[in-house]
């Protein structure tokens, strides 16, 4: 397996730089619309304010600008749904360029599993410089560990393990959610902070308002957080 950290071109066309692009456009011309709005009442206001009271305002030119003041109005409200419309397809769009990830294996950041009862899970761990000693547990939903799958002198670098679905009394663990946790001391037993991966398969593609996320294992995992594609 390659280095961590190592993600594919191709994933790195996908993530969400078209919905930042077109929300950052939405803002912008929203704020441009309310200013051209906020102008255009200002200038109303002042002209009615300001107006000569032995000849005021003819109410029928009132009217006009205030209908067509309603149409502008109409006009940038279509424009607003307009641009939210287009921001959904770029998402849609960007879904379907992952599409081809469906069923690939993944490496992605984090330390929850979601065990079906069938599959060996696998793990990776990268200890920083510095590391002496680390425990590595598989803990259930209750806080309880299950499994301890390292336990002792560790090195530098990116140690990689494999759960079975087993517990340390030999028994097999019911599917549901478990977590990796890693304890990891310096040689001097200061504490020591590792990231953890787990490698799963993806089984769908979401757009949120977040942008888009993987599937893996049924779980949501943000792009950001996938770092190989298998």
């Amino acid at each position: 397996m390659a280095a961590i950290g190592s993600t594919t071109s191709a994933l790195s066309t996908a993530p969400t730089s078209g919905v930042y692009t077109a929300a950052t456009t939405t803002a912008q011309s929203a704020t441009q619309q309310l200013g051209s709005q906020d102008i255009f009442l200002k200038l109303l206001v002042a002209q009615m304010k300001y107006q000569d009271p032995m000849k005021p305002q003819d109410p029928t030119a009132q009217t006009t600008q205030l209908a067509q003041f309603n149409m502008v109005d109409a006009q940038n409200k279509s424009n607003t749904l307009l641009a939210d419309l287009k921001a959904a397809l770029a998402g849609t769009d960007q879904t379907s360029q992952m599409i081809p990830y469906l069923g690939h294996q993944v490496l992605y950041e984090g330390n929850q599993i979601n065990y079906d009862g069938l599959a060996n899970k696998s793990v990776s761990v990268d200890f920083p410089s510095g590391i002496s000693q680390s425990v590595i547990s598989v803990v259930n939903q209750f806080g309880n560990v299950v499994k301890t799958l390292h336990s002792g002198v560790t090195p530098q670098g990116q140690m990689d393990l494999t759960w079975d679905g087993t517990n340390d009394r030999g028994g097999k663990e019911n599917p549901g959610a478990y977590n990796i946790v890693v304890e990891g001391t310096t040689a001097y037993g200061d504490p020591v902070t590792p990231t953890t991966y787990i490698t799963g398969s993806v089984n769908a593609i979401r757009t949120t308002l977040n942008g888009q996320e993987m599937m893996v294992d049924n779980q949501p995992i943000a792009l950001a957080n996938i770092k190989q594609v298998k």
